[in-house]
């Protein structure tokens, strides 16, 4: 009996398996527009959050100072809408997936990483802290990129379907570009880059 148990519990796995990557359905063109044209208006203004220029600082404060070789961080302005790493994740979490914050985004704005090279030590310091008042301060060493994608969703071309997973091609300024999108509990978000 329990040789027989193995077998159809395996087979029940690569059926469950084979269904959820073969069961996925394709949205059309037309639908993968209307979400690029909802969720891109929301990740310029992200985009320079995270990548870019950055939040306005606070002004009334000491620029960069040259006798520091580590990050420098300043209150954000007051005026800027988001006052904490807290709103600031919240408002990144309505664009951009859970998966891609995690592995991408997180690095970059929160968390930092350390690496160790074969001839020195680098450390990527979080561009967002918390400071000890509980105000969001920015690393104004981190000047960010130059951000020139504009997509055009109207040229969108849905590739292909896997899980809650939609690839799609869209023209953009810099040539043709994948985006992948993805379904969660709380909406579609990109999980990958749009900049």
């Amino acid at each position: 009996m329990k040789n027989k148990i193995i077998p159809i519990l395996l087979s029940v796995i690569m059926i469950f398996s084979l269904v959820s990557c073969v069961g996925a359905k394709k949205i059309t063109n037309e639908e993968a527009k209307a979400i690029l044209d909802e969720l891109l208006p929301k990740t310029t203004e992200i985009n320079e959050i995270i990548w870019g220029k950055g939040l306005a600082v606070e002004p009334g404060q000491d620029g960069i100072l040259t006798t520091v070789t580590a990050a420098q961080y300043r209150r954000v302005a007051k005026d800027v809408p988001y006052q904490s790493t807290e709103a600031l994740k919240a408002a990144i979490a309505e664009v951009y997936s859970d998966n891609y914050i995690s592995t991408s985004i997180n690095y970059i704005c929160f968390d930092g990483v350390s690496a160790s090279l074969e001839d020195s030590n680098t450390e990527l310091y979080p561009r967002y802290r918390d400071n000890d008042d509980g105000e969001l301060i920015i690393d104004i060493t981190n000047e960010g990129f130059t951000l020139t994608t504009v997509i055009d969703t109207s040229s969108v071309n849905v590739v292909s379907a896997k899980g809650n997973k939609q690839t799609l091609e869209v023209d953009s300024n810099n040539g043709r570009i994948k985006i992948v999108i993805i379904e969660q509990d709380d909406g579609w978000r990109f999980d990958t880059p749009t900049y």
